[in-house]
């Protein structure tokens, strides 16, 4: 404990009389994380996943708690905003604690790929409220799912479970067959392109020449994840 405390005070964050602490609670469970976007108190846009390690993989899920919370917290704080959430579900009372507030657009807006008028959801001009993708709907990302072919270790957002290949390529099959990479549009493939095909190979460019260690290549926010990152 002292070890830990001698820490946080060189961090900056020490515990005194003018900035006490609140004991700090243990939370084991599975984590989740929501998306929400309000105006003047009133929810335009949601959607609730479960989290990902890499944000590489998502999928739209019910959870009644999470969703009350949202709409709770947008009547009681009725400004403008766009919120990214982290909860943990204790797996010993069920019960959903509010973790982390992120006022941030997270990758889960990646499920409304579909929606055609999202910058009228976004200023709050959307007609239909409280707009949710269907329950089941599901993103991914191209590339990541054909680097996990190669190198599970590195590229899978967990622990790899199977490791035959032709396990890993019915995973792939099975990915693809049920969700969609948002970026992918036979109708406009430029931004495909440029992500995957002119970012990605500039940013290695650039590693390589400064000569930075690098493990994996993240496809979904577009860096290259050097040593000691994440």
């Amino acid at each position: 404990m002292s070890i830990y405390l001698k820490k946080i005070s060189a961090d900056g964050n020490a515990i005194d009389s003018k900035h006490p602490w609140t004991v700090q609670r243990f939370i084991d469970g599975v984590m989740w994380s929501s998306l929400h976007i309000q105006i003047n108190g009133k929810i335009c846009l949601y959607t609730c996943t479960k989290s990902q390690a890499s944000c590489f993989n998502w999928e739209h899920e019910e959870n009644d708690q999470i969703k009350q919370w949202s709409q709770k917290f947008s009547e009681q704080f009725t400004f403008n905003g766009i919120y990214t959430n982290d909860f943990i579900v204790d797996k010993h009372d069920g019960v959903a604690y509010a973790i982390e507030c992120n006022p941030r657009l997270g990758s889960q807006v990646s499920l409304f790929h579909g929606q055609e008028n999202m910058a009228d959801v976004i200023l709050g001009h959307n007609k239909a409220k409280a707009l949710e993708p269907p329950v089941g709907t599901k993103t991914y990302t191209t590339l990541n799912e054909l680097f996990q072919l190669l190198d599970p270790l590195f590229y899978a957002d967990e622990e790899p479970e199977v490791d035959s290949y032709m396990e890993r390529v019915t995973r792939f099959l099975r990915t693809v067959q049920s969700g969609s990479d948002p970026i992918f549009d036979e109708d406009d493939m430029l931004p495909f392109f440029m992500i995957n095909f002119f970012q990605m190979p500039m940013l290695l460019i650039d590693t390589l020449t400064a000569n930075r260690p690098w493990k994996k290549i993240d496809f979904q926010i577009g860096k290259v994840v050097e040593h000691g990152g994440y």
